[in-house]
C-alpha cells in the first residue's frame, strides 16, 4: 500500500520560488521513501503577484474549485503534514480542522518558532516538531512501511 500525505503550508503572501522549493525538498524526501505526495501548490505558476492555478482546459480555477480539489485531496491523503505551522493561514487551519475533526485523520506540524506555545495545535496535532529533519524522518519511518 502506498500512503498519500498532503504537504499543507501557507501560500498565501509568500514568494512562489520559496514555496515551490521549500515543497519540492519535501516531496523529494517523502517520494524518495515511496510516500505519494497531494501538493496544493500543483498547476499553480506564478504571474504577477498571483499564484492562479490552471485547470486542463488552460483556463484558470474558481476559488470554491480550488478548494474542492484540495478537500479531495485531504479525503484521499492519510495524513496531513503542515510545513509552516509558524505561520498558518485560514486555509491551514481549515485544512487542520478537516483532516482532524471532519475526517478524523493525523495531522503533524513542523512550527520551529512556535512549538510548545500554541496550546490548541501543540494539544491537537499528533505531532509538532522544530526540527524538519526530525519531522520527515519520523513520517518517512512510520509512513514507509
Amino acid at each position: 500500500m502506498t500512503y498519500k500525505i498532503y504537504l499543507g503550508g501557507s501560500l498565501n503572501g509568500r514568494n512562489y520560488d520559496e514555496c515551490k522549493k521549500e515543497r519540492d525538498y519535501i516531496i523529494k524526501r517523502l517520494s524518495d521513501a515511496g510516500i505519494q505526495v497531494l501538493d496544493p501548490l500543483r498547476g499553480k505558476s506564478f504571474r504577477g503577484q498571483i499564484i492562479p492555478v490552471e485547470n486542463t482546459n488552460n483556463s484558470y480555477l474558481t476559488v470554491p474549485e480550488l478548494i474542492g480539489r484540495d478537500k479531495k485531496d485531504l479525503q484521499e491523503a492519510d495524513l496531513l503534514f503542515i510545513y509552516t505551522a509558524d505561520k498558518c493561514t485560514d486555509g491551514s487551519w481549515l485544512e487542520f480542522g478537516y483532516m482532524k475533526y471532519k475526517l478524523d485523520k493525523p495531522v503533524i506540524l513542523f512550527a520551529k518558532e512556535r512549538k510548545g506555545k500554541m496550546s490548541w495545535s501543540d494539544t491537537e496535532a499528533n505531532a509538532v516538531y522544530d526540527d524538519l529533519e526530525e519531522a520527515l524522518t519520523k513520517i518517512i519511518n512510520y509512513w514507509s512501511r
